[in-house]
């Protein structure tokens, strides 16, 4: 069963997304809050979390290091705002697997996410 996360403080932001990747997977789950991300992918067993949270509220590349030190299987593909090439490379060092940038590609989303969870579904 294909499971998604979806995480965000934004809530037209959640809303619309969970529009866009509903159709894409067998389940869809969403957090308002990084403590709700945190305890759902602890819990849900999500095969792909998609976030967006604004900072200060949550670091990217914190989040990120959260995640993979408690274990968490789920693939990370965040949506940000950021442009700067350095704080990109650290996002991806930290394992966030995509980054999509504000304004939001709907179709690559759907596209990566499609690529992702077949990927996953593979292994």
């Amino acid at each position: 069963m294909e499971k998604i996360l979806l995480a965000a403080d934004n809530r037209l932001l959640r809303q619309i997304m969970a529009m866009v990747l509903r159709e894409e997977c067998d389940a869809l789950d969403t957090a308002s809050s990084p403590n709700e991300l945190e305890k759902l992918s602890l819990t849900g067993g999500y095969n792909l979390i998609v976030t967006s949270f604004t900072e200060p509220l949550v670091n990217g590349t914190d989040l990120a290091n959260r995640l993979h030190r408690r274990r968490v299987p789920a693939s990370l593909f965040l949506i940000t705002s950021e442009h700067r090439e350095e704080q990109i490379v650290e996002l991806l060092a930290s394992g966030v697997d995509q980054i999509f940038s504000v304004p939001i590609d709907t179709v690559r989303l759907k596209r990566k996410v499609r690529e992702e969870l077949n990927r996953l579904s593979k292994q």
